[in-house]
């Protein structure tokens, strides 16, 4: 369930993550098998008067290890579909897994 806080923003509760989810929707209608790659919580605000979007990674949790040794260097990934024009990252966390 999402939040509302008092500045009009929305903080999502934890989702569920999975493999490929910037694929485009007919790519995602493809039956595959399910990869769960954790839950992430954040946080979205709008400024209308700038027209600009926040968007607030809150947390990760469940994170699976992606290398040989089980470890990794997590960070998140943004893009704003349908162009997917411009990608965001986060910082590395490096030794957080």
């Amino acid at each position: 369930m999402a939040g509302k806080d008092v500045l009009g923003g929305i903080q999502q509760d934890m989702e569920e993550l999975e493999e490929n989810m910037e694929q485009n929707e007919k790519a995602q209608a493809e039956e595959k098998e399910e990869v769960k790659l954790g839950r992430i919580q954040y946080k979205l605000d709008y400024d209308f008067q700038q027209g600009q979007l926040s968007v607030t990674v809150i947390q990760a949790e469940d994170l699976p290890g992606m290398d040989m040794s089980g470890t990794s260097d997590p960070y998140v990934k943004l893009y704003l579909l349908p162009e997917k024009k411009k990608k965001v990252e986060t910082k590395v966390h490096r030794k957080t897994l």
